[in-house]
Parts: C-alpha cells; sequence; structure tokens
C-alpha cells in the first residue's frame, strides 16, 4: 500500500526513517535477534588521512621585557687616520712664552746663595738652581740647558770674558749667550761711573726679559745676550762679599754681587765696639769712619733699609744718630737725638731704592757727647751698629 502523503506514517517508519545505523532500524521493524554470529574485531585503524590546510597567522603578542645586557664585545681594530686638518691661526710670539734664566752669579762655585765671607776673588760664576736660561736667536727665546758657567775677571779675549779686564772700583754687567752651541758668561764694558751705565752697557727689553742692546768685544751681538746680573770691583779690581764685622771704629762690608733674577734677602751688620766722643757740631762718620756698607744693585727695582743703632753718655750735650748715603745724610733718613739731660739708646733709618754702587754709613751729631761702642762698660751685649738689608 502506497503511502498517501495526506496522512501520517506510521510510527514505525518514522523512527526507520530516523535511524542513525543499522541496529537502529532493525529495531525499529521489530526485529529483535542479533541474527548471524558475534561481531568481528575491530579492523585495523585506516592511515591518517593528509594534513589539513595551515590556519591564518594570529596576531602579534605584546613586546616582553628587556633581557639584561650581553657582555662588552671586544674592542675593534684601530680605523684609519683622518686627514690632516686645517693650519690653525699663527700663534703668539714665541719670545713671550720663555721663563726667566734658572741661576745666580756667586763668588763661590756651586754655591747659588753665599753664606759664608768671600774675599778678593778675580771668578765670577752662573750657578743652576734650575738648568734653563733663556737665550734670544733674533727670532723667539729658547729656553737652553747649562751648567755652572764662570768669567775670570782678569781675562778678555781668554774665555770670551770680556772686551778688557776688570777695573778698579768699577760696575760690570753680566750676560749669558749661546756662541756657536757654547753656552758663555761674558761681562760686558765698564759702566760710565758707579750710578751710569754708558751707551755700550745698555740694556733692552725684548719679551720681557733685558738683553745687552749694543754688540760686546768678545761677547755677543746686540739682543742675543741675556743679562743676568751685575757686579762691582773694590779698589784691587777684585770682587767681594763681607756681609758682617766688628771692631773699634767698625768694619768696612763689601757686597759686589746682584742677581737680575732668583734673588734672595741678604743681611749685613757691622759694629763699632770703641766709644768715641764727636764735638764737631755738624753731621759726620769721623766718629766711627768704618762703619759702612757698600752695595749693587744693577736696577734699583728694590727697596734696601739701613739703620744705624747708638747710645751716648753726656751731661751737657745732646747727640743725633742717622745714616748717610754716599757721604750724606739723606733727606728720607729719620733721625733719632737725645737730649744732653737723658743720655741713652737711639737709632737713625734709611730706606730707599737706587740703582748702581752705593754706600750707607753710620753718622753722628753732637757738641761733645760720648758715643758708646759698649754702652760704656767691659761687656759685648750691646754695640752701636749699622745693619742692612735687601735682595740681591
Amino acid at each position: 500500500m502506497t503511502d498517501d502523503p495526506f496522512r501520517s506514517p506510521a510510527p514505525w517508519r518514522h523512527q526507520f526513517d530516523h535511524a542513525r545505523d543499522p541496529y537502529a532500524a532493525r529495531n525499529a521493524l521489530g526485529i529483535t535477534g542479533t541474527g548471524g554470529g558475534t561481531p568481528g574485531p575491530a579492523g585495523p585503524a585506516g592511515p591518517a588521512g593528509p594534513t589539513g590546510p595551515a590556519g591564518s597567522t594570529g596576531a602579534t603578542g605584546t613586546t616582553g621585557p628587556a633581557g639584561p645586557a650581553g657582555p662588552t664585545g671586544a674592542t675593534g681594530a684601530t680605523g684609519p687616520a683622518g686627514a690632516t686638518g686645517a693650519t690653525g691661526p699663527p700663534g703668539a710670539d714665541g719670545a713671550s712664552s720663555a721663563t726667566p734664566p734658572q741661576g745666580r752669579l756667586t763668588l763661590q762655585t756651586a754655591t747659588p746663595v753665599m753664606t759664608t765671607t768671600q774675599s778678593a776673588k778675580t771668578t765670577i760664576y752662573y750657578t743652576p738652581v734650575g738648568n734653563k736660561v733663556p737665550l734670544y736667536d733674533g727670532t723667539s727665546m729658547a729656553m737652553t740647558t747649562f751648567a755652572e758657567l764662570s768669567n775670570v775677571t782678569t781675562a778678555s779675549s781668554t774665555g770670551k770674558a770680556g772686551p778688557a779686564a776688570v777695573a778698579a772700583s768699577s760696575c760690570y754687567d753680566l750676560f749669558v749667550w749661546n756662541d756657536a752651541g757654547t753656552v758663555r758668561l761674558t761681562r760686558g764694558p765698564a759702566w760710565t761711573n758707579d750710578t751710569t751705565r754708558s751707551a755700550g752697557t745698555a740694556l733692552v727689553r725684548v719679551a720681557g726679559l733685558l738683553l745687552n742692546n749694543a754688540s760686546i768685544t768678545n761677547g755677543p751681538a746686540a739682543s742675543r745676550g741675556t743679562y743676568v746680573g751685575t757686579v762691582r770691583s773694590n779698589a784691587s779690581s777684585q770682587l767681594d762679599w763681607i756681609t758682617a764685622g766688628s771692631g773699634s771704629g767698625g768694619v768696612a762690608l763689601l757686597l759686589s754681587v746682584w742677581n737680575s733674577y732668583n734673588r734672595v734677602n741678604i743681611s749685613a751688620r757691622t759694629s763699632d765696639t770703641a766709644d768715641h766722643t764727636v764735638s764737631s757740631g755738624a753731621w759726620t762718620t769721623g766718629g766711627t769712619p768704618n762703619t759702612n756698607i757698600t752695595f749693587v744693585d744693577g736696577l734699583g727695582e728694590d727697596a734696601f733699609a739701613a739703620d744705624y743703632s747708638t747710645a751716648i753718655y753726656s751731661a751737657t750735650a745732646f747727640g743725633l744718630a742717622g745714616v748717610g748715603f754716599d757721604g750724606a745724610v739723606n733727606s728720607n733718613a729719620i733721625h733719632q737725638w737725645t737730649p744732653a739731660s737723658e743720655p741713652g739708646p737711639m737709632i737713625g733709618k734709611l730706606e730707599m731704592q737706587a740703582m748702581g754702587a752705593h754706600t750707607v754709613a753710620a753718622m753722628e751729631y753732637s757738641l761733645g757727647a760720648t758715643f758708646l761702642g759698649n754702652l760704656g762698660l767691659s761687656v759685648t751685649s750691646f754695640s752701636s751698629g749699622l745693619s742692612f738689608r735687601h735682595r740681591m
């Protein structure tokens, strides 16, 4: 009987049509027996099917935290040298970079600063306190190495010591220069007098340093010698460095060497140990004739100081003490006086600048007072004296 499409199917039909496997279809038809033997074992798994196509790439995840820094790598090889840069602007005059000379004039070898008496000397030394001296070559100052140099005062052409041997009581400038590779110490001509350089001894300043302005016989050409100091000879054409002395009437002292560079403070004192009476009624050195100090200064840049200390004893006469300069009481000096009614110690002072060779001396004024060497006592705890201080 053909199904009528307008009629509902029988229940079994519905179950049969919707069966998902043979067993369910069989049951829908009312077949309950199993039929046949027991099911056989499962067959082997079939081969794997081909790999399906790759899925699309997922979105990029967020950046994770930075890991720790790795160790420093080895230094790479040095690269090739770069091209030479353009030439810079001209530098300042090379002469301006020179440092001052590094030596001192002295009368004692290997002793730049004299501390003991040196008398009647005929050799001047230029002793290092460093080992360089600037020497001008016409363009710049060349810092030149030197060892101790010497100059014999009795020589001229020998050793290129100077134009002539040293004369008596004369001032001379000293120069260091380069004689074709040999560094020398040479004297210039004598000054015209104790306070005046001659035309042949004039100085010229180059790059802050003083040089010889004119050529020197047996010495450097003009502006080739570096000025290092000045000396003054005694009456026997010799040189002295005497800083102390005492005795009746005093002892004349001589400071005959002055340095233009590397100066040091020096002091000197001469003492009169004897009593003496002054009755001249005028300033005089007659009471203490040798209480004086002669010194030299090549430029007069530093002031010197001198003072004369003494004491008087008199019931009727006053006294004055002062310091003389080149034989006269200088108007710059300070003079001290003691009245007759109050005898006792007093002091005169002088401080000033002076170029050349000069003498400071003890000077006294009275109409009959006794100036005491040792306070009129047999002791040496006090003595009249002239003291001197300067940079030389």
